[in-house]
């Protein structure tokens, strides 16, 4: 008994080493497991602090630990340690994905805290599948497939992941990706969930392009990528000519001869005689020139001749596009690519640029200057006679800004999107009207560019500084005012108030007797007062302040 035990012990140490544990001791935490697998869930530290606690996977209970036994367990997959705290789920099923719950208890059977953790069962990714064709242009499509899932797709060649010079397209639903020419290398496809990963590799060598050329006319001109291959029709029907030779520049490659063929001086040209083709491999540089075909009959004669020319070119490379924006708000775009005789053309939002769009365009160097506010979708196309290539951007135009970052003060057109320089929003930029060939003939400014007039911006903003410094004379002068205004309001009260201490005087008053009234022993007389003055009262001195002061002047008792 003791021997199985161990065995178990040791098999259990086997499979939690296989197994990566998951900490639940976190609440919210997030556990994986392998579908058909097994996964260890750690619940606590040290079991012996948790007299009691339930587990429960959506509130159905799953086993119950109480005085250091398991009581009640509901499932046999699932088993609990007591000696680290873990719990192992067995043989993992998709309905296994749940949250699940340890509540604690103390010794009374009060709850004293819990935890949840949510277990997402997966299927393993299985062993990655690449498969490879090549396209008519020569790039090269690559297929990613792996079983399992959520798989997450990575890519590498040589060690690195893709670049854009190397990837041309990809399609991250069906994880298909197209490799740009001439592209070769050790190319790894990764597959990987939260559960497991595999990869696939292998040795890419590269399509070699191969094009046509119809070398039955007198003269024709035929194209060829380099280190691609070019088949070249000769004739209609090999069995009309008794007697042909091919040559470049004078110099026999191959003869025809009664059915067969004679003399092969490159293994790189083998013809065809079912279809009367001849097929040049691994074209170089130097199979540029004159090829001639001269037909003879059976008597050794000359029955006439073809002469083709045949052009080498390396294909286009990827396209790059580059923009910057200039003093007066326009931008300038470039876009390169490399590869034999290439040509550009554009287009924005799918029709060639127009004349009020395009401000300027250079063919050397291929650089556009586009007008100001233009946007849209602008794409640059480069073909050569055997490839081509395009590159697309979203254009959001250029914006004006000014304003003082740092203390340094900012005025310049800069691109919309990529702007850095300063969160306030950027001024009414100035406008220029031009004729259909690009020309100005008129400017209409509402608002300061940088290379108005040619003056500087300290310059251009004099009359604002006058307005401000107009403005602060204003408040100066309405302050002045304000305090002469309230100091004479004061100097009237002190006036006021000194002339409460004037007396009035009396002159001309008269006491008549009312009438209609019966005179009575104390008769009552009316006053009357007649030129009454003001006049400056005298100081009185303190020693003697019971003085009357008042003055009565020409009092009459009237009847």
């Amino acid at each position: 008994m003791k021997a199985v035990i161990k065995l178990q012990l040791i098999l259990i140490g086997v499979c939690s080493a296989l197994e990566p544990p998951c900490d639940g001791r976190k609440n919210g935490a997030q556990c994986f497991g392998v579908l058909g697998g097994a996964v260890d869930v750690q619940l606590m530290d040290d079991v012996s602090e948790i007299p009691r606690f339930h587990w429960k996977m959506n509130d159905s209970m799953i086993f119950i630990w109480r005085n250091n036994e398991v009581v009640t367990s509901k499932d046999d997959r699932i088993s609990f340690f007591p000696s680290n705290g873990s719990v192992r789920i067995n043989d993992l099923r998709r309905n296994d994905s749940r949250e699940y719950k340890l509540e604690m208890f103390d010794g009374n059977g009060k709850e004293t805290g819990w935890r949840t953790l949510q277990l997402l069962v997966k299927a393993p990714v299985s062993s990655v599948r690449l498969s490879h064709d090549c396209l008519s242009q020569g790039q090269m499509k690559v297929s990613c497939v792996s079983q399992g899932d959520s798989p997450q797709y990575s890519w590498t060649l040589d060690g690195h992941t893709l670049t854009d010079s190397e990837l041309f397209s990809r399609n991250t639903e069906t994880n298909i990706i197209v490799l740009r020419q001439n592209i070769s290398g050790h190319l790894v496809c990764s597959a990987r969930n939260q559960v497991s990963n595999s990869s696939k590799e292998m040795n890419l060598a590269g399509c070699a392009v191969k094009t046509s050329c119809d070398g039955r006319k007198n003269g024709a001109q035929c194209f060829g990528v380099l280190g691609g291959a070019v088949d070249v029709q000769l004739m209609d029907s090999v069995s009309e000519i008794y007697k042909f030779e091919w040559k470049r520049n004078n110099s026999v490659i191959l003869i025809w001869r009664n059915n067969t063929v004679v003399t092969p001086k490159d293994d790189r040209i083998p013809f065809f005689p079912s279809n009367g083709s001849v097929r040049i491999n691994d074209l170089r540089r130097n199979d540029s020139r004159e090829y001639k075909i001269e037909m003879f009959d059976r008597n050794g004669k000359n029955t006439g001749w073809k002469t083709l020319q045949l052009f080498v070119q390396a294909p286009v490379s990827s396209v790059q596009l580059s923009h910057d924006c200039l003093s007066q708000g326009q931008m300038k775009v470039s876009c390169v690519s490399q590869g034999d005789s290439p040509q550009y053309s554009w287009t924005l939002d799918g029709h060639t640029l127009t004349d009020s769009e395009l401000f300027s365009r250079n063919t050397e160097t291929n650089i556009i200057v586009l007008r100001q506010n233009i946007s849209g979708h602008l794409v640059c196309s480069v073909r050569n006679q055997v490839s081509n290539s395009s590159k697309e951007m979203n254009l959001a135009g250029c914006g004006f800004i000014n304003c003082t970052s740092n203390g340094t003060q900012i005025a310049k057109w800069v691109y919309k999107e990529n702007n850095t320089l300063c969160v306030e929003p950027t001024t009414v930029p100035p406008t220029t009207k031009y004729t259909s060939v690009g020309k100005k003939t008129q400017s209409n400014t509402s608002a300061s560019s940088p290379n108005d007039n040619g003056h500087p911006w300290y310059i251009r903003l004099l009359p604002v500084m006058g307005g401000v410094l107009a403005a602060l004379v204003i408040v100066l002068i309405a302050s002045i005012a304000f305090i002469c205004v309230h100091k004479k309001k004061k100097n009237t009260k002190a006036v006021e108030k000194e002339e409460d201490d004037q007396e009035m005087t009396y002159a001309d008053v008269r006491i008549v007797q009312k009438q209609g009234r019966r005179v009575e022993k104390s008769e009552e007389a009316d006053v009357e007062y007649g030129q009454v003055k003001f006049s400056k009262k005298p100081r009185i001195s303190q020693t003697n302040p019971t003085v009357d002061d008042t003055v009565y002047a020409q009092v009459r008792k009237g009847r």
